[in-house]
């Protein structure tokens, strides 16, 4: 991977996550500014919600922590179980998902202005 925002390692929550994060500081942004919508962790096979193959589950729990430990917090999420398909609008900042049978949420309004 080249120069950008994430350059290197970015395959799991403690090395993807604090990449964007400092680009967004060292943009100019406050931490108290910048507003996180979680979305993914489907389960893709059938087992045990606390199964440690719960890849999904894991990683959803490992962004949380790490975005604890930096004193973030998520506002919205669509998070587990199902597939879905998430769009950001860049021009608006809205942010969809719709879930693999289909229904389509505005994640984004979850959210609010800042």
């Amino acid at each position: 991977m080249g120069e950008g925002i994430i350059a290197g390692r970015a395959d799991a929550a403690d090395t993807a996550i604090p990449a964007p994060l400092a680009a967004l500081e060292e943009g100019g942004v406050s931490p108290a500014a910048i507003r996180i919508c979680l979305v993914g962790g489907a389960r893709m096979f059938e087992m045990d919600p606390g199964s440690p193959l719960n890849l999904g589950e894991r990683n959803v729990e490992a962004i949380r922590e790490v975005l604890r430990q930096r004193g973030l917090w998520v506002h919205a999420e669509d998070v587990g179980c199902v597939s879905r398909t998430v769009t950001l609008h860049v021009g608006s900042g809205r942010i969809t998902v719709r879930s693999g049978a289909g229904e389509e949420r505005e994640l984004s309004r979850d959210v609010g202005p800042r």
